[in-house]
């Protein structure tokens, strides 16, 4: 009897002893995860503030994050881009990331923010097969994260989330950025960095606001504009502008029923104009086959091809490479800014340094970073 009950105790102590080491070895990950991505301040940065400047209730939480201005020497108008609003959404990190190491501007000021959501960055993306890390080349690597805030800094979470008087969203909806616009001063730490942004926003008199995402290949508001009201006009004239040069964006208007999301809510608490971009990753495609880094850089996956030639996928499947989509967000912000200064100079950013769409789509990426 004894000896059974040593060999018992035996078993578990070597279990107890894995788990621990699992629980040790994915602390570790985390803990890598909250460093933040290297970024090289480029000629155009002329300072670095952290976004609890603007709201103190960041002030040392896993949300606080840096926010990267670029100053013209000519007064205009100020613009803000986000990047990273979900941390899976790759293209628009880096997108920023690409700013503010390359452009420069002339008039006005362009504030950016590569990484808006630094505890999705901490987090992983459930049952997607992402890595920690996408490499770029270079020994360049970005984090990968998940598409809401990490669930650990946001325990116990609640069955379900009431963002206003008799609007109820699903419980990890609390954790989406995108889904709890304008924030909360007082609420829980995703609706405290909504609640940032927007101090940030009416802080900075912003003009426009940029939302950078991507999504799933048939997501219907892919390569699209999504625009709130006061945005409709320049979206419209953004988007024939961009046909001349054969770029297609697809112009949506932000619906009074889309709660939460930044380009229904922050121009009710603002002055700012709000663009949502989204662009098309295979790699967050429900049929996607195997996801690894190639598949984030060239988007070409064999399955969505079979699928294609045998009429089964609803949508035209097309691989976009990041490179590409990195093209899309950067040339859309610059007509956008363009054309917003055309409405009222004084609103204008003047961007300088900015790349051709051809030369940012067809440059091999490790020469971008």
């Amino acid at each position: 009897m004894s000896q059974e009950f040593s060999k018992g105790k035996g078993s578990f102590g070597a279990i107890m002893t894995f788990c621990l080491l699992i629980i040790l070895y994915q602390g570790k990950q985390i803990r890598n995860k909250r460093e933040y991505d290297y970024i090289k301040s480029g000629p155009g940065v002329s300072e670095v503030r952290m976004l609890s400047d603007y709201f103190e209730g960041l002030r040392d939480t896993p949300m606080d994050t840096r926010v990267y201005i670029l100053r013209g020497r000519e007064k205009g108008g100020n613009s803000l881009i986000l990047g990273g609003t979900h941390g899976n959404e790759i293209s628009g990190i880096v997108s920023a990331m690409y700013m503010v190491e390359n452009i420069e501007v002339e008039k006005g000021t362009l504030f950016i923010i590569p990484r808006i959501n630094e505890s999705a960055a901490s987090a992983v993306q459930v049952f997607s097969g992402d890595a920690d890390y996408l490499f770029l080349g270079n020994d360049r690597k970005v984090r990968m994260g998940a598409r809401r805030s990490n669930l650990t800094e946001h325990w116990p979470q609640k069955n379900s989330y009431n963002l206003r008087e008799n609007i109820y969203l699903r419980e990890d909806e609390a954790r989406n950025l995108n889904r709890v616009y304008p924030g909360k001063r007082s609420g829980n730490l995703t609706e405290k960095l909504a609640f940032g942004v927007a101090e940030l926003v009416r802080r900075e008199y912003i003009d426009m606001t940029f939302d950078l995402h991507e999504g799933r290949p048939r997501f219907e508001g892919l390569n699209a504009a999504i625009v709130s009201r006061n945005s409709m006009d320049i979206a419209l004239e953004t988007a024939l502008e961009l046909e001349f040069e054969e770029i297609n964006l697809r112009v949506e208007e932000s619906g009074p029923g889309l709660y939460g999301l930044i380009h229904n809510e922050l121009p009710k608490v603002s002055n700012t104009k709000a663009v949502l971009l989204e662009t098309v990753n295979t790699a967050q495609g429900s049929m996607t086959g195997k996801v690894n880094n190639n598949l984030y850089l060239t988007g070409e996956d064999p399955i969505y091809a079979k699928l294609k030639d045998m009429g089964i996928t609803s949508k035209v499947y097309k691989p976009y490479t990041l490179n590409e989509r990195i093209a899309r967000h950067v040339t859309s912000v610059e007509f956008f800014l363009r054309v917003l200064g055309s409405f009222n100079d004084r609103d204008e950013v003047v961007l300088r340094g900015v790349p051709s769409f051809e030369y940012i789509r067809d440059t091999d990426i490790n020469k971008l970073f």
